[in-house]
């Protein structure tokens, strides 16, 4: 059985309960502040037996245990900080419903802290009395209120506000309070913490219950270990008849070993034949392979052809380039003898205006200058035919280069395709290379083959003479079963045994601690033994399998709670 963590629920505890006294601080302060600047006196009475509550509550916290005083110190410092304050504002005469109302859903939170305490029904008397004596207080410290009824009937409305908490708890909560309660006397008893159980329930009907709850744990645990060993003789039984079943087999063996001397004589003429059409096979691959090397070498040389045509077109195409590059410069070269031819023609017209103007002295000046005119004329006519062959040039120039460009790209596609077949027809050599030696390989395998079947037959000796050893261990099983069945009777005979004596002293109420630990020791100690007889008969490795099973099924039932004994008895 589990232990309940100790640790986490105190921490839990200890962060909820200061939690809750830091906000009734908080929510009690704002509730003076109203209190002070609104006269209600309803609510200053019903404000007293709530602060009283609160800090009853944190003083039942310190009841608990001195490891939760020391964490809840801070709680009741908090609580009666708040009870002080309140007190001061309530003498004021002040009040406030918002106050009021906040304080009351907040003082709910109340029942979750009432449920870890040990004493629900003290904690409203002593809830009664202490609000008693806070009325008689207020009556002797101050006369003022006296007068005023209403403070008590506020605070015999505060009173009826717990009282209603405290019949919700009872009722609703206490429940889970014992459940936590009983979960940990069975933790306790589980764990053989016996001394501590008194300090940790403080309740003597709590623990009878526990006890009885662990005495009908150790009961069915017994019936578990009667219905194991029935189930135990059952699998005895079926080692019994794995006894007979193994002659049976034992023949069947044998005719399948005939029918497998057949199969391998079979087998070998077929294996004979394979290695004839594997070494036909080797001969046909070789002279495949010579034939792709022959035509891997001529892929080899138009590749080389294809590399030499290309390196031909890159030099046409700078070729035609550079004379590309020349024609452009033949295109400036002409338009600065057209400029020259202009500026000639020009001069020449000008020469014939300055020979009419001088008469007969300029007629021979005339003649030159229409000479002159007339050249310029031819030179630009010269220059214009000589423009358009070198247009023409360049249109031929260019339509081979673009042809070049084609036949290059062409050529490229070609040589790519060469590499293709090229590597296509060295990947076939490899492919057939590597049959030819996988064919090597089947025709040494094949070799093995015949050589291992030969083998079989001695085998299948060996075999026979293993089955007839087999069954003689199997005999002896039998007869160490028969050992196991009379001790497995044993047991459930002092199984039985110890059932009727769970049984009368249930009855008679003299179960104790000690009875329930020598009953647990005492299956352990018949579980043990079991285990012990299975061990020697899980010797003969052809039963480990049933024994084995076997072995599972004794010691599956409450196996943990064994080992536990077991590592206790350890210490």
């Amino acid at each position: 059985m589990r232990e309940v963590p100790k640790g986490k629920y105190l921490k839990i505890r200890n962060i909820f309960s200061t939690l809750y006294w830091g906000l009734i601080i908080v929510v009690q302060a704002a509730s003076g502040v109203l209190l002070l600047f609104r006269a209600a006196v309803v609510p200053a009475g019903i404000l007293l037996p709530l602060i009283i509550g609160d800090l009853l509550t944190v003083g039942i916290i310190r009841r608990q245990s001195v490891s939760v005083r020391r964490r809840h110190r801070i709680s009741f410092v908090l609580g009666t900080a708040g009870l002080l304050i309140s007190w001061f504002f309530v003498q004021a005469g002040a009040g406030g419903i918002e106050g009021l109302i906040s304080l009351l859903l907040l003082n709910m939170l109340v029942i979750p802290l009432v449920y870890f305490a040990d004493y629900p029904g003290r904690y409203s008397v002593f809830f009664t009395l202490f609000s008693c004596a806070a009325l008689a207080a207020t009556y002797v410290t101050s006369s003022e209120l006296m007068t005023e009824p209403l403070l008590y009937v506020g605070s015999g409305a505060g009173m009826l506000l717990y009282s209603l908490i405290f019949f919700l708890h009872y009722h609703f909560f206490r429940r889970h309070m014992v459940k936590y309660r009983k979960t940990a006397i069975l933790a306790s008893l589980a764990n053989r913490d016996i001394i501590h159980i008194h300090a940790k329930l403080k309740s003597h009907a709590l623990l009878g219950r526990a006890i009885e709850d662990e005495t009908a744990d150790v009961f069915r645990v017994t019936k578990n270990t009667y219905s194991k060993l029935e189930g135990m003789i059952d699998l005895l039984s079926m080692l019994n008849l794995y006894t007979v079943e193994s002659g049976e087999i034992q023949e069947q063996l044998e005719k399948k070993r005939d029918a497998l001397n057949e199969t391998i004589v079979e087998q070998n003429g077929n294996i004979r034949n394979s290695a004839d059409i594997i070494s036909r096979l080797n001969s046909e691959i070789s002279s495949v392979t010579g034939d792709f090397e022959g035509k891997r070498r001529e892929l080899a040389l138009l590749e080389e052809k294809g590399a030499e045509g290309e390196l031909v077109f890159r030099e046409v195409q700078e070729s035609n380039q550079r004379f590309e590059e020349s024609s452009g410069k033949m295109f400036d070269m002409i338009s600065i003898i057209d400029d020259i031819a202009d500026r000639t023609h020009l001069l020449a017209i000008n020469s014939a205006i300055e020979a009419a103007g001088a008469g007969e002295a300029g007629a021979g000046f005339a003649v030159l200058a229409g000479e002159i005119r007339q050249l310029a004329q031819e030179a630009r006519q010269n220059t214009v035919r000589i423009r358009e062959t070198v247009n023409e040039n360049m249109q031929t120039i260019q339509k081979n280069i673009e042809n070049n460009t084609k036949a290059q790209t062409t050529l490229s596609e070609i040589v790519q395709t060469i590499l293709q077949v090229r590597r296509t027809l060295e990947e076939g050599v490899a492919t057939l290379t590597g049959v030819s030696s996988s064919a090597a390989d089947m025709e040494e395998d094949f070799s093995l083959i015949l050589e291992r079947s030969r083998l079989v037959d001695s085998s299948l000796e060996e075999m026979e003479r293993a089955i007839s050893s087999e069954v003689e261990k199997t005999r002896e099983i039998t007869g160490l079963s028969g050992k196991i069945d009379e001790d497995i009777a044993e047991v459930i005979q002092q199984t039985e045994s110890v059932e009727e004596q769970i049984t009368k002293l249930r009855e008679s109420g003299t179960l104790n601690q000690g009875t329930i630990a020598d009953i647990r020791r005492y299956l352990f100690d018949a579980h043990r033994k079991i285990k012990q007889e299975l061990q020697d008969a899980k010797n003969p490795p052809g039963h480990i399998t049933y024994l084995q099973s076997l072995l599972n099924s004794a010691m599956k039932p409450r196996e943990w709670e064994l080992e536990e004994l077991d590592n206790d008895g350890d210490e």
